[in-house]
């Protein structure tokens, strides 16, 4: 898996947790920091899995990118 940290865009500005719900309504799973810290931190990261074939990473990548500007969107 990668861990990937999400660009902070403002001290408050929205983290994985958005961003993982926005992916699923695309069809992209990935785990969110948070489940995998004991006090609930890491909300700034993203576990991604890549034992996936090519094809489905980089439409999986693209579905990502979809979500993030969706999260980005809705905090404006």
């Amino acid at each position: 898996t990668l861990w990937c940290e999400l660009p902070v865009t403002r001290p408050s500005g929205p983290g994985a947790l958005a961003l993982v719900a926005e992916a699923e309504q695309r069809g992209v799973v990935v785990s969110p920091g948070p489940v995998f810290a004991v006090d609930g931190g890491l909300d700034s990261f993203v576990r991604i899995p890549y034992a996936r074939p090519p094809d489905e990473l980089r439409l999986a990548v693209d579905r990502l990118a979809e979500a993030w500007t969706a999260v980005i969107a809705a905090m404006s």
